[in-house]
């Protein structure tokens, strides 16, 4: 069986390289339950229909130029997005190893074991999602300062991070905009620490996520004994870190924190998957007890149709809907709509974010007017009108 996506490893003498690039994707895809054999290496652009990503790893060495420049000139003609990948220290001038028709495209720095690099590659094809969003929970008094620096460097992964010292304004419901946010990010980390269970608003945050299907992931310190943690977290999502790990200003070292980045990366990721498979599983069944046949139409979407005159096409999301849901939906109707004889198409999108601000809430209702397109959560979606 054809692969069904492509990684082009775009090279100068590099075969080293390009082979830990290979392993660090296949060892990051098999983590995320994506079968590595779906994807493949190749050396030139496909001219199949499937989606693929050019690797370009970027060389001081010009020779044999030629032949990755026209790479580069076909995958810039055809859409075909490129990731310059370099090694470098802070010192060097990336732009140096890259051909000039892509210096202006910012470079993935290589950091072994290749982690950031891989999840990217994914990400570009569509098998992991674009969005990070995360929701840290934690008892001030206990590791405020491990909070605030993981904050810092999951933004610089690209995360959208709640920590209530920089998300919560003066004057604000607490816990309304505590509820609203963990529908909103679809994933909990928990800084388990010694006193952890005696805060309230912890408490809270995990029973919400607990409620609401909301992957969970502890992050124990080594001082946390068994009965100090949370038990309604499985071990098989706790992560623990070792005393010569935290430094005496409660930070973890930068091995350490390189290490438990890369841990959160493939956690979340891993999480989502499921979510949107549950939220999926969920959907589905829903529609085939009203008596729909479903059929996946994207990776978020679901056609159901019900005898010859009823079908409609459901956008799933596993956060807050957004105005670019309503954008998706409707190219996804437009498309199925081309392709297929269908002439009435209901469209829906569907979430599970729970709670939702009153101000976003008009918005999402307004887009659902102009865009003709309802908005449903898992239990009130349905094909019936």
């Amino acid at each position: 069986m054809a692969a069904a996506y492509q990684i082009v490893l775009a090279h100068n003498n590099l075969d080293a390289f390009a082979a830990e690039v290979e392993c660090a994707v296949g060892n990051v895809a098999t983590e995320l339950s994506i079968d590595p054999s779906i994807i493949e290496f190749s050396t030139q652009l496909t001219q199949r229909r499937i989606p693929q990503v050019v690797a370009y790893l970027g060389t001081d060495d010009d020779g044999q130029r030629d032949e990755l420049d026209e790479i580069v000139h076909r995958a810039l003609e055809s859409d075909v997005s490129i990731l310059p990948v370099v090694k470098v220290d802070e010192s060097e001038d990336v732009t140096v190893k890259l051909p000039e028709s892509i210096a202006h495209i910012n470079a993935a720095s290589w950091q072994e074991p290749g982690t950031i690099v891989a999840a990217l590659l994914l990400e570009i094809l569509g098998l992991v999602e674009k969005e990070r969003k995360l929701f840290i929970s934690y008892k001030r008094s206990e590791t405020s300062e491990l909070a605030e620096q993981l904050h810092t460097e999951l933004e610089k992964r690209r995360f959208d991070v709640f920590l209530d010292r920089f998300s919560v304004e003066p004057g604000v419901d607490f816990q309304r905009r505590l509820d609203e946010d963990l529908g909103d990010k679809a994933f909990l980390l928990v800084l388990e620490s010694k006193n952890l269970r005696k805060s309230k608003w912890v408490n809270h945050e995990i029973s919400y996520a607990h409620a609401r299907r909301l992957e969970t992931l502890a992050l124990t310190l080594p001082n946390t004994v068994r009965a100090d943690q949370v038990q309604t977290i499985d071990e098989a999502f706790r992560y623990r870190l070792d005393a010569n790990d935290i430094l005496s200003s409660g930070l973890l070292t930068a091995n350490a924190l390189s290490e438990t980045i890369d841990k959160i990366e493939i956690e979340h990721a891993q999480a989502l998957r499921r979510r949107r498979e549950q939220i999926l599983g969920s959907i589905i069944e829903k529609l085939r007890m009203e008596g729909c046949q479903c059929s996946p139409t994207d990776d978020w979407c679901i056609l159901a149709s019900k005898g010859t005159d009823q079908s409609g096409l459901f956008w799933v999301t596993p956060r807050r809907p957004k105005p670019r849901d309503f954008f998706s939906l409707s190219l996804q109707c437009e498309r199925i709509m081309r392709k297929s004889e269908i002439e009435n198409l209901q469209s829906t999108v569907v979430h599970d974010a729970g709670q939702i601000p009153d101000d976003h809430r008009k918005l999402l209702d307004w887009l659902s007017l102009v865009s003709g397109s309802r908005l449903a959560t898992i239990a009130t979606c349905s094909l019936v009108v």
